[in-house]
């Protein structure tokens, strides 16, 4: 038995012991009195029934019950006694037993206490270890956060380093894509989606398709193109892109290294067409009806950047987020609360110096510093509360773990966050298309009143569908010339029909314009190429037996719908003739009589005919015959076409467009020749070309003609480069000096002038002239129409047809010059006698029978039935 339970037992026993000795006393005390009594009553009764007989008998009998009662209480106080002596035994014996316990309680209470101060002892200790191993953890946390900081930041360093010297390689490659895609700085009304893929060929096509998508839901007077730029991709992206050739609204520019993202998305902003692009990266997609409302905005407030939410998520859908959320000074200041998936406004963004190439942004934040630089220089920025695309969380996506972000958010904070700004000076609105603006800062309040919510998305605005207007012309081509013909001619018909939708079809590339420009929906050949078989069974019908030359050897997929179109212009260029027959003349010519059969009228403006064989001659003339009005560029040309035409073709002399072309101001062009340090007096504009249509020139004999005539009239030489063709006019430029003979002090002065990309230069330069020698047809006219006297080098048969036509138009004998008897005094004596005989009103006359022509087609494309205004 334990110590405890003993101890309990014996508790028990003592707790019991004072109420049996107090039973015990109380009973023989009880006793003794009762028995008396018992006694006294019978010793009482006894005296009263037998008297004095009996006094003897009782006393004995009383001293009997005397001594027994005696006998009694001793016996009971022996029995007391005994009683309680057994009781003291006992209770001395559970004393000393308890005392016993008590002592081994004591001793267990004590050796407890030592084992719970062992264990309180030991855990603390443990505490305490643990403790140092929590903060021994620490420490180890910290560092590797701090060594994985320092790897970060070296990591960034040394990508900082790595951008730092792949900047001058990666400037130039990106300056060459944009000098061969620059558009020109006013754009046409619409939304082009740009988009940058570098080794994205997996989900290359998905962000190509959503784009697709995004255009279909658009209006159609803003749905342009899908601009992509392959930033030298290594992967299967090129074989993708191949696979959208045949979409003429699929437009591909291909870096021949990469130039990072940055510079990638400028040489887009460069290259695009209209005035708004949404922006997308190859491994996102949008979602076109977040884009519609979305440009909605931006274009009925002019914001430069509009943008709305982001979905976030991975394929699956497993996880997700959203992000891309309304600006407040908490998420400008603390994070990148905006993404690149926005609308911006190309101009507004160029003219805040585009993305930025900083390598310190190590690639992953242009988009947010654009977004920064675009509030602090107090452009206006919009939100729109609807979900613009989803963008992919992948492992391996090239945004994952590129950078040192705190590295690069706080140089984002420095430079525009520095002094902690007011969001109400930044210029911020919320707004949607159909409420209007709900919100904005003090610095855009001015909205809150002034532009009511936009219509429905898909109610049409105005009464009337726009008219659609197909223009085909000979551009694209690397010739100056064409482009400003082109040109011209475009801004003919939006003069003709205002708000009109045209489209745009060239040669080769799309126009090269300093005006408005147009959706470029492919070239002439895609047209052609594309033309059904219906289509060809009205080109068969048209042309007779010489209608198989007219059809394509090579099909493809329909390009555009001819039939949508409610008139189609083709504008003029070179002359249609044999020596462009294949790719000029005959494509034109089918999509003419294709046109004709799905009754969709056809004019023609400024065009040159001859030299042409018998049957291109003919098929010219049928196509005179069913177009609603045909203009040629000079007399002999018209005269030519009429006697090829049945008689009631409408065929009539318009001169050629380029002559509306403006020229540079002459404030402007004063600045030129000093920046050439050409000396101060006159000069010869000279233009050498060495095109396959033209018979091959003497350079050497040329530079040698051209020297010795400025030599004697004292002037200088500017060689004027306007063809990027093969060989390139400013290549060919450059070699003439070196075929000089005599030393540099015998020669003239030479300067070269790239001239390729802006007419109105080369246009100020022969204003400005003393005299022009030239292989270029527009050159020379251009010339004769500032009252430059200029001659034409006759270098070929399709040469001497032009400088016949340009004769004729000038009012002079003849500005031919045969390049075969080409010397200084042929050239004196040619320009001597342009000189005598130029009429300053030859061209203005020319020019006011072109405005009466288009006058015309004014009222025939303006009124109901294109028909209905012929006279």
């Amino acid at each position: 038995m334990s110590a405890l339970r003993r101890l309990r037992t014996l508790l028990a026993r003592l707790r019991s012991m004072p109420s049996r000795v107090e039973r015990l006393d109380h009973g023989i005390a009880a006793a003794i009195p009762e028995h008396l009594d018992a006694l006294a009553t019978h010793v009482t009764d006894s005296v009263r029934n037998q008297g004095d007989v009996h006094r003897g008998e009782t006393a004995q009998a009383f001293t009997d019950l005397a001594a027994a009662a005696a006998q009694r209480h001793d016996a009971l106080l022996a029995e007391l006694a005994q009683s309680t002596t057994t009781l003291s035994t006992e209770i001395r014996d559970t004393r000393a037993t308890l005392d016993a316990t008590l002592a081994d309680v004591v001793v267990l209470q004590q050796q407890q206490q030592l084992q719970l101060q062992q264990l309180l002892a030991d855990a603390a200790s443990a505490q305490h270890r643990l403790a140092l191993l929590a903060d021994e953890a620490t420490r180890a946390t910290q560092q590797r956060s701090a060594l994985a900081d320092q790897i970060a930041r070296a990591i960034h360093g040394d990508r900082i380093t790595l951008e730092a010297v792949l900047a001058d390689t990666r400037d130039r490659v990106a300056a060459e894509l944009t000098a061969t895609h620059a558009y020109p700085l006013a754009r046409v009304d619409g939304l082009t989606v740009i988009m940058t893929t570098w080794n994205h060929g997996a989900w290359l096509r998905g962000a190509i398709e959503s784009a697709q998508a995004t255009l279909a839901a658009l209006p159609d007077e803003f749905a342009s193109e899908i601009l992509v730029i392959d930033d030298g991709s290594t992967d299967e992206s090129g074989a993708v892109l191949a696979a959208f050739d045949s979409d003429p609204h699929v437009r591909v520019l291909r870096s021949p290294a990469n130039i990072a993202l940055g510079r990638a998305r400028n040489v887009l902003l460069a290259a695009c067409r209209t005035r708004h692009a949404v922006i997308l990266d190859a491994d996102n997609w949008l979602l076109p009806h977040g884009v519609v409302d979305i440009h909605a905005v931006a274009h009925r407030h002019g914001s430069t950047i509009t943008f709305g939410h982001v979905i976030a998520a991975t394929d699956d859908d497993r996880t997700w987020t959203t992000f891309s959320n309304p600006p407040t000074i908490d998420t400008i200041l603390n994070g990148q609360a905006f993404d690149s998936m926005c609308v911006i406004d190309v101009a507004s963004v160029e003219a805040l110096g585009g993305y930025s190439a900083d390598p310190n942004l190590a690639g992953v934040a242009d988009d947010f510093e654009l977004f920064n630089r675009a509030l602090r220089r107090s452009h206006l920025v919009a939100f729109v509360p609807t979900v613009i695309g989803r963008y992919r969380l992948a492992a391996m996506r090239h945004s994952a773990g590129a950078a040192h972000m705190a590295s690069v958010e706080g140089r984002i904070r420095r430079s525009y966050h520095y002094d902690h700004p007011d969001l109400e000076r930044l210029r911020i609105i919320i707004a949607h298309p159909r409420t209007g603006v709900v919100w904005a800062t003090r610095a855009a309040d001015d909205l809150l009143t002034s532009t009511p919510a936009l219509q429905p998305r898909f109610e049409p605005t105005t009464p009337a569908r726009a008219r659609r207007i197909l223009l085909i012309a000979s551009g694209g081509v690397g010739n100056l010339g064409d482009d400003a013909i082109g040109e011209v001619v475009l801004d003919r018909i939006r003069s003709a029909i205002p708000g009109a939708r045209i489209d745009v079809a060239t040669d080769r590339d799309p126009l090269n314009t300093r005006g408005r420009p147009a959706p470029w929906v492919g070239t002439v050949v895609d047209l052609w190429q594309a033309l059904s078989d219906e289509e060809l069974g009205f080109v068969t019908e048209r042309a007779g037996a010489d209608a198989s030359w007219l059809i394509p050897a090579e099909r493809r997929n329909a390009v555009v719908d001819l039939a949508r179109y409610d008139a189609v212009h083709v504008a003029g260029g070179g002359n249609l003739a044999d020596a462009f027959a294949d790719h000029q003349a005959r494509p034109r010519l089918a999509l003419a009589f294709a046109l004709h059969g799905l009754g969709v009228p056809v004019t023609w403006s400024g065009q040159g005919i001859g030299p042409c064989s018998a049957q291109l001659l003919e098929l010219l003339g049928a196509a005179a015959g069913c177009a609603v009005a045909f203009g040629c560029r000079d007399a002999e040309s018209a005269g030519l076409l009429a006697a090829a035409a049945p008689t009631d073709a409408r065929i009539a002399c318009t001169a050629d467009d380029a002559l509306l072309h403006p020229q540079l101001p002459d404030e402007r062009f004063h600045l030129v020749p000093r920046s050439l340090g050409l000396r101060p007096g006159p000069f010869i504009a000279v233009h050498v070309r060495g095109a396959i249509y033209a018979s091959e020139l003497d350079t050497a004999r040329w530079a040698r003609a051209v020297d010795q005539l400025a030599r004697r009239r004292g002037a200088a030489v500017i060689v004027l480069a306007i063809d990027n063709n093969a060989v390139p006019e400013l290549e060919l430029a450059a070699r003439l000096a070196a075929d000089l003979d005599g030393s540099h002090d015998e020669r003239a002065q030479w300067r070269f002038v790239d001239a390729t990309q802006d007419a109105r230069l080369a246009r100020a330069f022969l204003a400005h002239a003393n005299a022009v020698v030239s292989c270029s047809f527009h050159l020379a006219m251009w010339s004769l129409q500032s009252g430059t006297p200029a001659v034409l080098l006759e270098s070929s048969e399709y040469y001497a047809t032009k400088a016949r036509a340009l004769s004729r138009m000038a009012g002079v004998e003849t500005v031919g010059v045969s390049a075969a008897s080409l010397d200084g005094d042929v050239l004196d004596n040619a320009l001597g006698a342009v000189e005598g005989a130029l009429r300053s009103d030859a061209f203005a006359n020319a020019a006011t029978g072109a405005d009466s022509w288009w006058s015309q087609r004014k009222v025939e494309w303006s009124s109901d039935s294109v028909e209905a205004g012929i006279s």
